[in-house]
């Protein structure tokens, strides 16, 4: 069976391809659902190659079908973290990027034989040209066919492509499992991302829609939870249109569990357009209203098998990337579901919700018996439609609506708003009509996701000893109104409070909201088992308006593994969180900071024990003195050793804490203990003379540093004066630069050749020859004759030594 070829004209272009593409044809003049003997000329990164075809002698490059893989270092700007479920950190996918193109070199190196396969669900050429296909290999060398495409879903190294395949469902069931294994990639996968989009419902989104009717003519004020504003208006209507003053976007039929969009408001294509509308969460809240349960459970599944992918006006698994971000920090999944009974990936059955748009395919009356039956038992289906589709697929869409026995339609029309509309179309309307009196749908979702990955520290986590364990609740006022009279936690067994007294726990309130803590006495006298209650003393205002932090000195941790312990605030209101923790042998040492100026610094530390994992990420949590706020770019390391990180935006003479954090690939993080620096001092004056120091006039500066040993140890490669602008070292040569330096501590100083050759601008670098022994263990001087003053006023310069150490010094100078 020959396939339709289908072909978009290429307006940009994509990670991976090369300026000389091999040569491509809209029509491959291959067969689908063949496979023909190919050769593998070219690995681009762990989902795209360049095959040779033996029967067409055409090479292709082939984008290998219904997975992708993450972009590799030098492509990551392509990426689009929302689409990887539960993971949140860019360097860990950019690592995995690697790590995908060097399975497939490995796997399918140039000069491999191989076969390829189009796929009879699937186009046949993506909108960059390339060829969509399967690709197999006997990987054994027994005579047995491996397909790659599914192979690496399997071992971890990329997600389901959620697109029109005829796998789609096969391949959603070989990422479960590798999710469920943490495998590969998926190890950073914990089920838990931050919350996001998930405010209270001011205005919602509704893009090229049409209206929606019943078959008996207009939709009921009561199930018209959304109307457009006044300024909509409807056109291209027909004679059967129904008409409408207050035109409504999205009739509800509880009595079906069934809503009807006349948009696809969770379509990511115009993200960029309605980031800061509530739409998500009116969705969210919509499934719950109408789902038959009061508690509903599994994922919100998007109907992928009847050719909505890169339908404009449709919506797929892949279409829905932004959407699928706000479900995951609410605890919820979103995947695709391209198959109705077929036993592969995720079944109704399991579902929350179905999710259907206009199609170009029209649904089986199988298919709409199985979503008859998922509704019967509780399931909400939400029918997405539009306004600019074809006849025939909006028609596919109501038939579904019409065999699921709801009397909700699309209308005979599409609907403008020249005046409330999102970016630049009239078409991408916007509203805060919402029917209020009807429908409770409104305030933020309120998540049954209740585990919390950062409430709970424990430092050290190593199993088995004494350790501080720090809860932080950033602000529970949200959720807490009144004073606290008692803290709970609650720890799994194998944890011990044994022995803890009063002074062992220190309880601190933010009571004003003001952003400052103050401690509070705890009355109770001593704890044991893994239990504890806190009582605060009634004397004390504790009143919760910002921060409750509760620090435990002496908890023995249990064993290695993830834990989930329970804080529980009760008084004048009752708030239980539960936190994640996890105890591990995974070991990061917190080294002293060096580099240490007035603006920066820089961070050290040590990975110790990797604990049996094959890498870790670290980072360092920093911040002023109590307020580890910050958190550097994560860095991966394969083995033990040391790492460091540069901080900046330093306030001069403030005091800071950091801690060194790994993250493993077994899921684990370990803290170092916290340390501190202070910041250099404010500008010196002793530091720099002009002479004459007249404005405008060449003048001979003399760069004085007493004793820079006490902040600087080793040996100076550079020194480098940075002035402000209007001074000028234009014209300078090494002769009319002088480098003093005490070298033996005994006072006496030795000049030091420099390297550089001319200069010019407000800063120059004097690169010290590396003949000489520049160790600083006394004063260090420079005099540069010909530096041309700036115009009258006070100013301060900056002077860097910079080699085995680092020393910055800002000063102050006056021009006359």
């Amino acid at each position: 069976m020959k396939r339709r070829t289908f072909i978009k004209t290429v307006t940009s272009t994509i990670a991976g391809l090369a300026a000389a593409q091999p040569a491509q044809a809209a029509d491959s003049a291959l067969d689908c659902g063949v496979w023909y003997n190919a050769k593998i000329t070219r690995v681009v990164d762990g989902d795209t190659f360049d095959v040779y075809v033996y029967e067409t002698g055409e090479e292709y490059n082939v984008r290998t079908l219904g997975h992708d893989t993450p972009e590799k270092t030098g492509n990551t700007s392509y990426e689009k973290i929302e689409e990887w479920e539960f993971i949140e950190d860019e360097a860990h996918l950019e690592h995995w990027g690697n790590e995908a193109t060097n399975f497939a070199e490995t796997e399918l190196p140039a000069g491999s034989t191989c076969q390829v396969q189009v796929d009879c669900a699937s186009e046949e050429i993506d909108q960059f040209g390339r060829l969509l296909a399967k690709i197999r290999y006997d990987r054994n060398g027994d005579g047995t066919d491996t397909v790659y495409n599914k192979l690496t879903l399997e071992e971890g190294y990329a997600r389901v492509y959620a697109a029109s395949l005829t796998n789609t469902d096969e391949y959603l069931e070989a990422q479960e499992a590798a999710r469920a294994a943490g495998r590969g990639l998926w190890v950073a996968d914990d089920g838990h991302v931050s919350e996001w989009r998930n405010d209270d419902v001011a205005a919602t989104f509704h893009p090229h829609t049409s209206s929606v009717r019943t078959t008996d003519g207009p939709v009921p004020d009561s199930r018209v939870p959304v109307w457009t504003e006044d300024t909509a208006v409807q056109e291209n209507t027909t004679a059967s249109t129904v008409g409408y003053d207050a035109i409504p976007m999205v009739g509800v039929d509880e009595s079906r569990n069934l809503a009807y969009f006349g948009g696809c408001t969770i379509n990511e294509r115009w993200e960029g357009e309605s980031a800061d509308l509530n739409h998500f969460t009116f969705v969210t809240n919509l499934i719950d209203h109408l789902h038959g349960s009061d508690e509903p459970s599994g994922p919100v599944l998007v109907d992928g098998g009847h050719r909505t992918f890169e339908q404009d006006n449709a919506v797929s698994a892949e279409d829905t990337a932004y959407y699928q971000r706000h479900l995951e920090g609410l605890g919820i999944e979103l995947h695709s579901i391209n198959g109705y009974g077929n036993g592969y990936g995720y079944s109704l059955s399991e579902a929350r919700a179905l999710v259907a748009s206009c199609s170009p395919e029209a649904w089986s009356d199988a298919e709409i018996t199985e979503v008859q039956n998922f509704v019967d038992e509780g399931g909400v289906v939400l029918l997405m439609g539009s306004g600019s589709e074809t006849a025939g697929e909006r028609a596919n869409l109501d038939d579904l609506a019409a065999g699921l026995g709801s009397d909700l339609r699309l209308n005979y029309d599409d609907v403008r708003d020249d005046a409330n509309y999102a970016g630049d179309s009239r078409k991408l309307l916007k509203t805060s009509q919402l029917n209020t009196a009807d429908f409770d749908l409104w305030s933020a979702y309120e998540s049954g996701k209740n585990v919390r990955t950062n409430v709970l520290r424990a430092s050290p986590n190593d199993p088995h000893i004494v350790s501080t364990h720090a809860w932080t609740l950033a602000d529970p006022a949200d959720e807490f109104t009144g004073e606290v009279d008692t803290i709970t936690v609650d720890y799994p067994g194998g944890t011990s409070l044994d022995g803890l007294t009063n002074d062992d726990v220190t309880v601190s309130m933010d009571r004003d909201g003001d952003g400052t803590v103050d401690e509070i006495p705890v009355n109770s006298d001593e704890y044991a088992g893994s239990a504890a209650t806190f009582d605060l003393d009634g004397r004390y205002n504790t009143s919760v308006e910002g921060e409750v932090r509760v620090e435990i000195a002496g908890v023995e941790n249990p064993e290695s593994g993830e834990y989930v312990s329970t804080e529980t605030l009760e008084g004048d209101d009752n708030l239980s969180i539960d936190a994640e923790y996890n105890v591990t042998d995974l070991t990061v040492a917190t080294d002293a900071a060096t580099r240490v100026g007035d603006a920066s610094a820089t961070l050290n530390g040590t990975l110790e024990d990797l604990d049996g994992a094959d890498w870790g990420e670290v980072s360092f949590e920093w911040g002023r003195a109590g307020d580890l706020v910050n958190i550097t770019k994560a860095r991966l390391l394969e083995d033990t050793g040391s790492f460091s990180e540069d901080v900046d935006g330093l306030e001069a003479g403030a005091e800071y804490e950091y801690r060194a954090v790994v993250e493993s690939n077994h899921g684990y993080t370990a803290y170092g203990s916290v340390r501190a620096f202070t910041a250099e001092t404010d500008v010196r004056s002793d530091v720099i003379e002009a002479d004459p120091a007249t404005a405008g006039t060449e003048s001979y500066h003399t760069w004085t540093l007493a004793d820079p040993s006490v902040d600087f140890d080793g040996e100076v490669d550079t020194i480098t004066v940075d002035y402000p602008d209007g001074t000028s070292v234009d014209g300078l040569t090494n002769d009319d630069v002088t480098v003093y330096m005490d070298r033996d501590g005994d006072g006496t100083v030795d000049e030091i050749a420099v390297n550089s050759d001319e200069y010019a601008g407000s800063a120059a670098t004097f690169d010290l020859n590396g003949v000489y022994n520049t160790s600083v263990e006394g004063e260090v001087r420079v005099e540069i004759d010909g530096v041309t003053n700036p115009v009258s006023g006070e100013y301060v310069a900056n002077e860097t030594l910079e080699g085995e150490d680092f020393h910055s010094v800002d000063a102050e100078f006056i021009v006359d």
